[in-house]
């Protein structure tokens, strides 16, 4: 059995803060003392953050390709990855606290089984550093820049793997 392809966007979250963001900040326009101190400028930008909203929500970018023979990444986070060229795939999770709260952020670590040539000079130099904070990982992808979660990431990136070594 063939698996499909799946296309994995940038989350919407953002656009619809944008939106909601619009759709609130056109009733305060229209009160007296606002048109009065700012005239038409807030009905017009909460229309036009209410368009690109919209505009955005409809033209999410392109995170990942999931095919069966590779994943595609944007180029700035590794580009094309054969799964014969994977080693190991994992989620982890760095957690901090920022004033009294506690945060934590999911990541994709995907190392590779012959790493990637560095580039020569100062890009090789901070490819090397980049390297080095990832922990040795050769493309780490960010969860919050997916529209799903990393555990369905990972387990459909395993079912491909697994199927391109039979």
């Amino acid at each position: 059995m063939a698996l499909p392809t799946i296309e994995i966007r940038f989350t919407s979250k953002f656009a619809w803060i944008l939106l909601a963001f619009g759709v609130l900040i056109f009733p305060i326009g229209l009160l007296p003392r606002a048109r009065q101190d700012l005239g038409l400028l807030l009905p017009a930008l909460s229309v036009a953050s209410v368009a690109g909203a919209i505009y955005w929500l409809r033209h999410l970018h392109l995170v990942a390709t999931i095919t069966p023979r590779e994943l595609v990444l944007r180029p700035n986070r590794g580009g094309t990855i054969r799964w014969a060229e994977v080693a190991a795939i994992e989620k982890k999770t760095i957690g901090m606290t920022h004033k009294g709260g506690r945060h934590q952020s999911d990541f994709i670590c995907i190392k590779l089984t012959k790493p990637r040539p560095m580039a020569p000079g100062l890009q090789g130099w901070m490819q090397k550093a980049r390297k080095l904070v990832q922990g040795g990982y050769d493309v780490v992808v960010p969860q919050s820049e997916l529209s799903c979660t990393a555990d369905f990431f990972i387990a459909e990136c395993k079912k491909r793997m697994s199927a391109a070594k039979v």
